[in-house]
């Protein structure tokens, strides 16, 4: 037989109101852009000539597809579940965006033809991670970057001489289109089946450009446009087990204290055993967490009469025969 004598800080451990821990965990994304439309992933370009004291323009629309990589920073409710996210970082995937032309007459005096072929590129995050708030985030902690593909201009007429056909090669020299704006992280309610949780994530990010291609004493080409980009993707998780949940009911109470009590002292044994600190043995360390969170994913608190009478058998010897 063993012997076990729990001493009367119980009571006040059980009258005093718990206070939910927060589950925090890193969780990689895999975002897949949402197929274009005229609100997300088009980007609107424009390249703009200065020559001769004119300035010239023409615009034209390019589309957005590929995925993102990131990884969120969440807390995790320990009896909803729900999560709040708190940080975001982007740690690759690629984006491609459709080839683009562009035509800038300066009438008389020639023109400019442009081109951006096999363009694509990646998100970055300048200091990660980037912070959420709210499922709000700052745009200009993060980056486009194009560093794929090619530029190309080149000038008929008088224009035309006053510049040699430009290739920008983005391998080498990319162009960086900062984050806009406010963008936002949306993290769903869980979806909970049998001991997995699954979430659904969309991600919306502003961008803008400003870059300058090109500058001479007589001549600049400025590339200029912005967008919005909009991945979603979906992560699955343990279900969160909360600490003291012992039958895994979704709640720490008196059932989980009976299993604790039925196991102590023994090895070699688990959470359903009342093991929850996971080294592998059941003793004190273990009351102690169930104890901190008793009540804790309960509808109600225990009315004082009930802690009270659980603080009363646990001050009593526990006497068990073994064989």
């Amino acid at each position: 037989m063993k012997k076990l004598v729990l001493t009367m800080g119980l009571v006040s451990v059980l009258l005093a109101a718990a206070t939910p821990p927060v589950l925090a965990d890193l969780i990689p994304v895999d975002l897949t852009l949402v197929p274009p439309s005229a609100q997300v992933n088009t980007l609107e370009l424009t390249i703009t000539a200065e020559a001769l004291g004119m300035t010239f323009g023409d615009s034209d629309t390019a589309t957005l597809t590929g995925n993102a990589l990131v990884e969120l920073t969440i807390n995790f409710q320990p009896v909803t579940f729900e999560a709040d996210t708190v940080g975001l970082e982007f740690t690759g995937g690629r984006f491609a965006v459709s080839n683009v032309s562009f035509s800038l007459d300066f009438s008389l005096f020639g023109e400019v033809q442009a081109t951006g072929t096999g363009i694509a590129g990646t998100l970055d995050t300048l200091a990660p991670p980037g912070l959420v708030v709210g499922g709000a985030f700052a745009g200009s902690d993060h980056v486009a970057i194009l560093n794929e593909g090619t530029v190309y201009a080149y000038g008929t007429g008088i224009v035309g001489g006053l510049f040699d056909p430009l290739t920008v090669n983005l391998s080498v020299d990319p162009i960086a289109a900062p984050g806009a704006q406010q963008g936002s992280l949306l993290v769903s309610s869980p979806v909970i089946a049998g001991p997995l949780a699954t979430y659904d994530v969309t991600l919306t990010q502003p961008v803008e450009l400003d870059q300058e291609l090109f500058r001479d004493t007589d001549f600049v080409v400025t590339a200029t446009g912005s967008g919005v980009l909009q991945a979603t993707g979906q992560f699955v998780i343990p279900k969160p087990v909360l600490p003291g949940d012992a039958n895994l009911d979704g709640k720490v109470d008196g059932g989980d204290y009976t299993l604790w009590a039925d196991h102590y002292g023994e090895c070699g044994v688990g959470l359903p055993e009342g093991d929850f600190t996971g080294e592998g043995c059941v003793d004190g360390a273990d009351y102690t967490i169930w104890a901190d969170n008793y009540g804790t994913g309960t509808a109600a608190i225990p009315e004082p009469a009930t802690l009270s009478l659980l603080a009363l058998g646990a001050c009593l010897p526990i006497l068990r025969r073994r064989t």
